[in-house]
């Protein structure tokens, strides 16, 4: 049964994924993706191929965390599922900050905190409480630094996992440093 091998490898690369094991699970999404293909589920596929640009991007691999989020954002639109299409965009955004590319990362964090599924459903909420994270990067990039502290604030308070959390405090840690109050 090649689309329950599909979801169990799925499964299985989501759980390396969340234990900062980021070779395994982009091994783990290929094997996904491959059996999906086998079992003629071109959405699963898709969707396991679309998760290996978080892998990338964890490994540094700025390049391939763009072609792939895109790759998978342009198969999920030519599908018709602009919603899902739209939740690929957080990696994007994630470069674009890498790259200092604030005013792009804008617009794009507008239709995934706007028209995505994430933000449509708030079934994944660990990734919609990213769009906070991201909007607090973009205010400290614009000098908005109220702005900052509270999207960070709220983020912190938000996320769930670790991974997550630990980005909240980076991210409260740069702000402070920021503005010079290093004592808090």
């Amino acid at each position: 049964d090649y689309r329950l091998l599909a979801r169990i490898h799925g499964q299985a690369g989501d759980l390396f994924y969340y234990q900062g094991l980021a070779r395994n699970a982009l091994e783990e999404y290929r094997i996904g993706e491959r059996y999906a293909w086998r079992g003629s589920d071109t959405l699963t596929s898709i969707l396991a191929y679309g998760q290996t640009a978080n892998c990338y991007f964890n490994l540094n691999d700025i390049d391939s965390t763009l072609v792939v989020s895109q790759i998978t954002r342009d198969r999920l639109l030519a599908l018709g599922d602009t919603l899902t299409a739209n939740t690929f965009l957080s990696q994007i955004i994630s470069v674009l900050f890498v790259q200092n590319r604030f005013e792009e990362a804008k617009s794009f964090l507008n239709l995934y905190q706007n028209k995505s599924l994430v933000a449509e459903t708030k079934i994944a909420i660990p990734n919609y409480t990213m769009s906070g994270y991201y909007q607090g990067k973009i205010a400290l990039a614009l000098g908005q630094l109220d702005s900052a502290k509270e999207c960070f604030g709220r983020f912190a308070k938000e996320v769930v996992l670790p991974h997550q959390r630990k980005l909240g405090y980076s991210a409260m840690f740069n702000l402070y440093s920021h503005t010079k109050q290093l004592d808090s």
